[in-house]
Order: structure tokens, then C-alpha cells, then sequence
């Protein structure tokens, strides 16, 4: 048996640093109500890999609350951190849009589930931020 003491490497990191925050919706806005602008607090994942600059974002991944209407298409723009949906005209007031995918961030931390916009055809015809 080897009992002579061997040199350790150890690493630390600080804790304090792990990025546990989910990506969550930090602005909204619209040109009226067929085309929507989501900018995410960080990039997003989709199956743990980034999604790509001007990528088309599956539209199955959201749920449009008009069930009459459906979403035209989704696009990411990485350096915005954004999506751009083109949505068909006439949607319902109130109508929501829901994120029912698992986009993460780098540290993997899911915004599944998360509305992301609001249409406010009441007092602007524009979609809103959906408040938490």
C-alpha cells in the first residue's frame, strides 16, 4: 500500500455566478396585430442547442389562443435575441400566445409554458407584454 501524500488539483467556482435565471419575455412590441416582436432577456435553446440566426422557429412550439386563427411563422434573430411572428389578421382581442416548447438558456434553465404576448385590440390593436 502507497501511503505517501499526492498533490491535489482542486477547482473552485463561485456559486454565487451559476446562472439559474430562466430566459424570460423583456419586451413586446407590434405593428398592430399581425406581426409581434419578442425579445428574450438572453439567447435561446431548443434541445439544448442554440438556435441559429434567422432560423425559422417551428410554430407547433406556440399556441395561439384564437383557435380559429393560426400562426403564419416565427423567426429568431440572435443578435436581438428576438422572434418575429407574422400572424394572421383579425385575431380575437385578448388573444394570447403561449411558448408550450422547452427553450432554455445556456445553463439550461426552461421557460416552458410562458405567455409571451397579449393582444390589447381595446385600446391600441397592438400586442402587450403578458404579465407574470
Amino acid at each position: 500500500i502507497d501511503t505517501t501524500f499526492k498533490p491535489v488539483d482542486a477547482t473552485f467556482s463561485d456559486l454565487a455566478s451559476l446562472d439559474v435565471t430562466a430566459p424570460t419575455v423583456a419586451f413586446t412590441s407590434s405593428s398592430g396585430v399581425t406581426n409581434l416582436v419578442v425579445t428574450f432577456s438572453e439567447a435561446i435553446y431548443v434541445g439544448g442547442v442554440a438556435v441559429a440566426n434567422g432560423a425559422t422557429i417551428d410554430v407547433s412550439n406556440f399556441t395561439l389562443s384564437d383557435a380559429t386563427k393560426t400562426i403564419t411563422s416565427a423567426t429568431y434573430a440572435s443578435a436581438d435575441k428576438t422572434i418575429t411572428f407574422v400572424l394572421p389578421a383579425a385575431v380575437a382581442d385578448n388573444a394570447t400566445i403561449t411558448a408550450n416548447a422547452s427553450f432554455t438558456d445556456a445553463s439550461g434553465n426552461s421557460s416552458a409554458s410562458t405567455i409571451v404576448g397579449y393582444l390589447d385590440a381595446t385600446t391600441d390593436s397592438k400586442w402587450e407584454v403578458a404579465a407574470d
